[in-house]
């Protein structure tokens, strides 16, 4: 009797072989784990035979790309609303995404209706204006309707989940507002407290060159 193939850990386009599972008839099936974080069983030969790379997602996007005839592309170039979702999208469920830990890897998803089409994700949002990316006002929160807003770097810097506190003034302010209370670039700043490990006041001074009391 011919032992039965063992493929698991194998890689199949976005897909990776789990585990074997009931056959459907005579055909083979297992299941897999497809790169944007859905699960599914699959032909075996439908899979080694290059007719199936994914759960179905390519599919997806496929068809979410060619909405881009319909006002979301520029010189066949998917427009910035576009690119914000499929980003959003790839952080909170590919675990290839290099911002995946501090986004699925935590427990962020996206709703089921934008994930499944963007053009659900468009009805909601809008698309996203000059100066601005999509952010969720509660940090910890999903990707989600009520949950997302399309902000300027400078709103989702007061909403990040590593801001720094300090006191100054009689008030503790987020480094944002410290930063716009001295009149100081809140890059550079923010740059010398993360980087350098140096306390807010600290780096106030430096860039102000005087000191600085909370």
């Amino acid at each position: 009797m011919v032992a039965a193939l063992d493929i698991a850990g194998e890689r199949y386009g976005r897909l990776t072989a789990v585990r074997r599972v009931e056959n459907l008839g005579r055909r083979t099936i297992w299941l897999f784990n497809c790169d944007c974080g859905s699960t599914k069983q699959i032909n075996l030969d439908s899979v080694r035979g290059g007719v199936t790379r994914s759960c179905g997602c390519i599919r997806m996007e496929t068809t979410a790309q060619r909405s881009t005839k319909h006002g979301h592309s520029i010189d066949r170039k998917p427009t910035r609303t576009f690119r914000a979702w499929r980003h959003a999208k790839s952080r909170c469920l590919n675990p290839r995404d290099q911002k995946y830990a501090i986004y699925g890897g935590r427990g962020i998803t996206m709703c089921e209706r934008w994930k499944r089409d963007f053009r659900e994700f468009l009805k909601d949002m809008g698309e996203c204006p000059p100066g601005k990316t999509i952010d969720r006002k509660n940090p910890n929160g999903h990707y989600e309707p009520d949950n997302c807003r399309w902000a300027t770097t400078h709103e989702q810097a007061r909403t990040r989940t590593d801001n720094v506190l300090v006191e100054y003034r009689g008030e503790t302010l987020v480094l944002k507002d410290f930063a716009d209370a001295l009149g100081v670039n809140y890059k550079a700043l923010h740059s010398r407290v993360r980087y350098r490990g140096q306390s807010a006041h600290d780096a106030a001074m430096d860039l102000l060159g005087k000191e600085v009391h909370p």
